[in-house]
């Protein structure tokens, strides 16, 4: 088998929306990424005994357990430090982004009577309490309670003056933030020029509902440009195939003329 062995993520993140467990999804991307198995088991006990310290069940009394007696805060003197994106890191260590932050919480709160969504706002991650509309935090701001008026201030300091839409504070879909969660990462090991760090983050979002097609012609360029040839054609073989499946004739050719060039890469 050519592509690493990320069925533990796969078997998680492709299940239908509603049942894909993000804690658990991001602690398996997290162990694959780092280049180890999967230890869920670990993290999700850690969120157990997190969960079993919380003696408030509302929102407002989860982001102070975590941002209190637990300590959890955002890494602001370090933000684009990738352990900051590893789950099992930011337990390990207290510290992460809005997103890994905003994961943590919606794995704790499920334990303890408190379902939370995810929200995704522009350069911006919150949760909300899943049973009421106008209810909000900031994990990464220290549990901060925001209404919709709040989240609206942080888009707009954040991304500079700009039109907010409403629509910004619907939930996010699990699809979706794990495809945030690894964009990110993407993005820190494209600037960092990690390029096997790159090939790994590629190589899970290709499994991941919704990510683009297209997405693999990266992968296979990171692989051809590891002189990983034989790697890169398999990978624009199957896109070949997943793109004329889907009627795209236009990226079935372009995938299976560039599987050619890979393979005569290695003559």
């Amino acid at each position: 088998m050519l592509e690493p062995d990320i069925e533990p993520f796969a078997e998680l993140v492709q299940r239908p929306d509603v049942e894909v467990p993000l804690a658990e999804t991001a602690l398996a991307a997290a162990a694959l990424l780092q280049g180890r198995p999967p230890d869920i088991e670990a993290g999700q006990a850690e969120l157990e005994a997190i969960a079993a310290r919380c003696d408030e069940t509302t929102l407002a009394g989860l982001a102070r357990h975590l941002c209190g007696p637990e300590r959890f805060r955002g890494n602001r003197d370090d933000y684009y430090d990738p352990a900051n994106s590893y789950l099992d890191e930011v337990l390990r260590r207290r510290t992460g982004i809005p997103i890994t932050l905003s994961i943590l919480a919606i794995g704790v709160g499920g334990r303890i009577g408190v379902p939370l969504v995810g929200i995704a706002l522009p350069g911006h991650f919150v949760v909300r309490a899943a049973t009421e509309e106008t209810a909000f935090c900031d994990l990464f701001d220290g549990g901060a309670m925001l209404g919709p008026a709040g989240c609206e201030e942080r888009v707009r300091r954040l991304q500079g003056a700009t039109l907010f839409d409403p629509a910004w504070l619907q939930p996010a879909s699990s699809h979706a933030t794990v495809a945030r969660l690894l964009a990110n990462l993407l993005a820190i090991h494209a600037r960092r020029g990690n390029r096997e760090e790159l090939i790994r983050v590629l190589w899970l979002r290709t499994v991941v509902p919704g990510v683009p097609l297209g997405e693999r012609r990266d992968l296979a360029a990171a692989l051809g440009s590891s002189g990983r040839f034989d790697e890169a054609a398999a990978v624009l073989d199957q896109l070949a195939v997943l793109a004329a499946d889907a009627g795209d004739d236009a990226l079935a050719a372009d995938a299976a003329r560039d599987a050619l060039r890979q393979r005569a890469r290695t003559n």
